[in-house]
């Protein structure tokens, strides 16, 4: 003899289409909102500095990278316009790395090229060449600085930086670096940080 199998109640495919509905709600926490969380948590850890002088890292390496492809030279354009140049080369495309500690744009910065407005880093090693000689390539934007942080030098070399937010802008903080130097590349780094305010409005 047969036994027919029970049907489920109508508050049971309720309950279900419920549960079901949950889970994927849950799943599009993980796969859009979770990583955003990760990174703002990351970007206000209780040590910014060393977040900011691991991402430094990662451009000086980028940095050396290009100038191997290039003869040498570092990325021509000042500012994010250089930055662009290492992720349409595919030498450096995590954008995560440009974005220093600050929420400036994050969605933006993932779903095209940079801007300065959704860029945390100034460079200024526009149009030079690798050399004996070591000179600042990149540094977090001083409005933007905390009371610690670094300045990135040819390759990865970083100086210790105490209170970078008490310069105005690029140029004056690119001046305090360059002291009585008035050797060509100075006047250059000094030339890509005036363009790097300017694009910033500073």
């Amino acid at each position: 003899m047969e036994t027919e199998t029970p049907k489920l109640k109508k508050n049971h495919w309720l309950f279900l289409v419920l549960l079901w509905g949950a889970l994927g709600l849950f799943g599009l926490f993980v796969l859009f909102v979770y990583p955003l969380l990760t990174v703002r948590e990351i970007g206000h850890s209780k040590n910014p500095e060393k977040w900011v002088r691991a991402q430094l890292k990662q451009i000086g390496l980028g940095l050396s990278a290009y100038a191997a492809d290039f003869q040498g030279y570092l990325p021509e354009q000042p500012g994010c316009g250089g930055f662009n140049q290492l992720i349409t080369t595919d030498i450096l495309t995590d954008y995560g790395v440009y974005l220093g500690h600050h929420e400036t744009g994050l969605v933006r910065a993932r779903t095209g090229l940079l801007t300065e407005n959704n860029t945390n880093y100034a460079y200024i090693g526009a149009g030079l060449k690798i050399s004996d000689y070591e000179y600042p390539v990149a540094f977090e934007k001083p409005w933007l600085g905390y009371k610690k942080s670094a300045v990135l030098y040819i390759g990865t070399h970083l100086e210790p930086i105490k209170n970078i937010s008490r310069f105005e802008n690029c140029e004056k903080f690119v001046l305090h670096l360059k002291g009585a130097n008035d050797s060509e590349v100075w006047q250059k780094l000094l030339e890509n940080a005036r363009a790097v305010d300017e694009a910033c409005g500073k």
